[in-house]
C-alpha cells in the first residue's frame, strides 16, 4: 500500500547501561496500579507491555505527574536517588521527563494550529520560552529543523496539523516532546494508528 518494501531490521546494539536515573518502587494507585517496580538506567531503552487494563499507561502517567499515586501506600519514585512526587506534569517536565501520549487527538496536538505552533508549544510547556513573547522567526526555524529531522511531510509550511496524515501527526507529537531536550522520554504506544511507513521511521 505504501509503495515501499519494508523488511525486519536488526539494528539494536548492545551497550553498557549507565548509572541508575529513575527508580520506581511498589507504586500503587487505587485498584488500577498495584505494587509496580522497575528501574531505568542512563543510555537504556526499556520496553513495557501489558494487556488493556493492566495499568501500563496509568503507571507512566504517575511517573510523569499526570496521575497521582496513593498518598499513604503509593510507593516511591526516585530521580537520581532523589525522592520525587510530582503534583503536576510541569514539575516532571522541569526534571527532564517527557510523556508522549498514546492519544494524539485529544492529548497530543492542537489540530487547528500549524506544525510550527505545535512544536513551539513543546518549548512553552518546558518553560524554555515565555508565552507572552513569541519570536516568530525562532518558531519558524525550530519548525524547519524538526520537520527535517523527523521527516514530517505537509502540503506546505502553513498546513494545519489536522490536514496531516496520522503518521505525520504522530511525528509532530513526538517532536513536541523532543524539542524539550528531555533526559527521559516515555513513549506510550508511539506507533498506534499510523501507517507502515511511519511505523518504520518512528
Amino acid at each position: 500500500l505504501s509503495g515501499q518494501i519494508y523488511r525486519q531490521r536488526d539494528e539494536a546494539k548492545l551497550r553498557k547501561a549507565g548509572k541508575k536515573v529513575l527508580s520506581v518502587q511498589d507504586i500503587s494507585m487505587s485498584n488500577v496500579v498495584r505494587n509496580t517496580s522497575f528501574s531505568i538506567f542512563e543510555g537504556q531503552i526499556t520496553g513495557v507491555f501489558g494487556l488493556i487494563g493492566s495499568g501500563r499507561t496509568e503507571t507512566f502517567k504517575i511517573v510523569s505527574g499526570i496521575y497521582k499515586r496513593d498518598f499513604r501506600r503509593g510507593g516511591a519514585i526516585e530521580l537520581d536517588d532523589r525522592p520525587v512526587r510530582y503534583l503536576v506534569p510541569s514539575e516532571a517536565v522541569a526534571d527532564g521527563i517527557v510523556y508522549v501520549t498514546e492519544d494524539r487527538k485529544s492529548e497530543g496536538i492542537f489540530e487547528t494550529m500549524g506544525i510550527a505552533e505545535n512544536l513551539f508549544g513543546g518549548l512553552l510547556a518546558a518553560g524554555r520560552e515565555k508565552a507572552w513573547v513569541i519570536n516568530a522567526q525562532e518558531m519558524r526555524a525550530l519548525s524547519a529543523e524538526w520537520t527535517k529531522t523527523l521527516n514530517i511531510k505537509a502540503i506546505n509550511d502553513n498546513a494545519r496539523v489536522v490536514e496531516l496524515s496520522g503518521g505525520n501527526q504522530q511525528k509532530v507529537v513526538i517532536g513536541k516532546g523532543l524539542v524539550q531536550q528531555p533526559r527521559i522520554v516515555i513513549f506510550d504506544e508511539p506507533t498506534r494508528g499510523v501507517d507502515v511507513g511511519a511505523i518504520a521511521e518512528i
